[in-house]
């Protein structure tokens, strides 16, 4: 491989090999100014350089040999990201070359992880790339080579077999996009590509995919941002507390339905189990808001780079899926949103049930205190001498006048018409209010 920006590296030949002349390049995109990103570049340069340095470590190394390439650079257009390079080559033929460096790339991370004394290393990153490149052996075409070069593609510690995704000509190259990372983190997390080219055109297609001035740097990074978004929805520890909130909130909200349905059952128990649904569903929904504004900001940061690489099936391939990402998100927001409306609204509702309860409540109280007040106050005025006196006027009653019971009947029976027609007098003026608040 050689970089076009001064790096070279040890270069062989093989004419019973399709592809030769072999790099495999890492190439990791980490959180600017995170612990873990600092960790991660310093124990790749320990670790290639066989150097205890701790505080001066280069920006740019190679070994002696020319053969492992370790940069790290800051994207002038990524304010938030750093990104770390490993470049290895070797003089065998491509498919053994690659195995041989995959395999080195994973004891160093497996060594790093161990002898770091912070987070993870996976942690360091949102994502990462493998691309396998290496130049055409005389009078090979791309496709038949990476047929018979496939077997050596593979993820970091997998044995899985990659099939083609997209492909896109690129510098006189070509490029194949294998594998995305949708789901898992860390070494899952990994992008992986192909990338083939005659000898004269080597150089051109490598300045295309490795260095800070790579035509395919920035779409890769705003993907893998975008990939990694995706993963944090798809998690299924997400979509599970997603279900089981959504199905409570649901559940709550029917029940809190029913009671304003049913007069006679009580809405507070159902009030509170909303109470209680919505601290643990609330969040979620928010974080999915989140995800949806940044994943919606990625696509749109992603269309102004692929402006710039039209009819780049790769370029189209990533922008499908942050499309699909930002839609499913949309209709989980749209989920959520409607649960919390239906949840608010029955809540009003209640509210409603609520105060017409307690204002009933209060006018029956209101009215038996005043019923209470004319009694006690009828009580007062009609005596029994008056009582006796009023049955005198009637002469069927006359002559029983002075019997108790008939006293006692007579005053209750006043008290009772009397409160019958102050209840009649009430409700006829609440009802009259009511008509009037209508109209």
């Amino acid at each position: 491989m050689t970089s076009g920006t001064g790096d070279s590296a040890i270069n062989s030949t093989s004419s019973e090999a399709v592809a030769s002349e072999a790099a495999f390049i890492a190439t990791f995109y980490c959180q600017r100014g995170e612990p873990a990103t600092r960790s991660l570049h310093k124990g790749l340069y320990q670790s290639l350089a066989g150097s205890s340095e701790t505080d001066d470590i280069p920006e740019n190394w190679h070994d002696p040999d020319n053969d492992t390439f370790l940069r790290r650079f800051n994207p002038p257009a990524a304010y938030d990201t750093t990104v770390i390079q490993l470049a290895l080559n070797t003089t065998d033929d491509a498919a053994s070359a690659w195995e041989t460096m995959r395999q080195r790339l994973e004891k160093l991370l497996e060594r790093l992880e161990k002898l770091l004394d912070t987070a993870t290393l996976p942690d360091a990153w949102w994502g990462y790339t493998l691309t396998y490149q290496a130049v055409l052996a005389a009078d090979i075409d791309a496709d038949a080579a990476l047929k018979k070069l496939q077997p050596a593609i593979r993820r970091l510690n997998s044995s899985e077999s990659l099939q083609p995704l997209a492909q896109a000509e690129m510098s006189g190259g070509k490029v194949w996009l294998l594998d995305i990372p949708t789901s898992g983190d860390g070494l899952e997390a990994a992008m992986v590509y192909v990338a083939l080219s005659p000898p004269d055109k080597e150089e051109a297609l490598v300045n295309a995919i490795y260095g800070p001035d790579a035509a395919l740097l920035m779409p890769d990074l705003i993907a893998h941002k975008g990939y990694h978004q995706m993963r944090q929805y798809r998690g299924q520890k997400v979509q599970r507390g997603l279900k089981k909130g959504l199905s409570y909130l649901r559940k709550t909200t029917n029940k809190l339905l029913e009671s304003n349905l049913d007069q006679t059952v009580e809405a507070d128990d159902s009030l509170e189990a909303l109470a209680r649904a919505y601290p643990q569903f609330i969040p979620i929904v928010s974080r999915f808001k989140e995800l949806h504004t940044s994943l919606d900001r990625q696509a749109r940061n992603y269309d102004q780079w692929r402006a710039s690489m039209k009819g780049n099936d790769i370029v189209e391939y990533h922008r499908g899926h942050l499309e699909m990402a930002t839609s499913e998100l949309e209709l989980l927001v749209t989920q959520c949103q409607d649960a919390i409306d239906n949840a608010d609204t029955a809540v009003s509702i209640t509210q409603v049930q609520v105060s017409k309860a307690q204002a009933n409540r209060q006018w029956w109280i209101a009215t038996l205190l005043a019923v209470v007040g004319l009694a006690v106050s009828l009580r007062g005025i009609l005596s029994w001498e008056g009582v006796e006196e009023l049955l005198g006027l009637i002469p069927m009653l006359a002559p029983y006048s002075d019997k108790f019971f008939l006293k006692l009947g007579t005053q209750i029976g006043i008290v009772v018409v009397c409160a019958l027609l102050l209840v009649l007098i009430v409700s006829w003026i609440r009802k009259r209010g009511r008509n009037r608040r209508i109209s």
